[in-house]
């Protein structure tokens, strides 16, 4: 086998047979992992993942070549082919956190490279504190005032997706990690 993706400077492979299945010692494929996008409040019904820089870099080829001798007759080399190893199909799996920290993921199933999490914790709302008058001013009108309520983005989670493709370097290994939340639509009152 060459060292490089070159018909030049070869080593043994050890193999000692005329075909050899499942030849694992070139080298893989490389698994970019890629970087977490995790919406922050574009949105009132889910956070909306995605991937960027997710990739499979297929693998460097090598030259083989085979030194083939019998006994009372000159060794021969045989002809020079060039291979390298496959991969399989990138596979991905969400996580979410549990808490709005990065850390106590669960499973979301979702297997997909895009995802809209409608899980993600919903925007809540203050209801503040009501203030009716009290028969004063003498006008015969009730004045009515509310004080202290707000409309509240949904609580944060942290995202992150395992990648896998067999054959590849850092196969299941894991996205970087996002925080996301749902927005929240403006106070109407009734």
């Amino acid at each position: 086998m060459s060292a490089a993706d070159s018909n030049a400077s070869y080593a043994t492979t050890g193999q000692t047979t005329a075909s050899v299945s499942d030849y694992n010692g070139a080298p893989d494929a490389v698994l970019n992992l890629g970087t977490t996008v995790a919406t922050d409040g574009t949105s009132t019904a889910n956070v909306g993942l995605s991937l960027s820089g997710t990739s499979v870099t297929q693998a460097a080829g090598r030259y083989f070549k085979c030194l083939v001798s019998a006994t009372g007759a000159a060794d021969q080399y045989s002809t020079v082919d060039r291979g390298y190893n496959g991969v399989g199909t990138l596979t991905y799996l969400w996580y979410r956190s549990a808490a709005d920290s990065d850390a106590t993921y669960s499973s979301l199933g979702i297997t997909t490279s895009t995802y809209s999490d409608t899980g993600a914790p919903a925007p809540t709302v203050t209801p503040g504190t009501a203030s009716a008058t009290d028969g004063t001013g003498g006008n015969g009108v009730l004045d009515l005032s509310l004080s202290g309520a707000s409309a509240n983005i949904g609580a944060g989670r942290y995202y992150k997706c395992l990648l896998t493709a067999t054959g590849a370097t850092n196969s299941g290994g894991y996205s970087t990690v996002d925080r996301g939340y749902r927005a929240v639509g403006s106070l109407t009152y009734l």
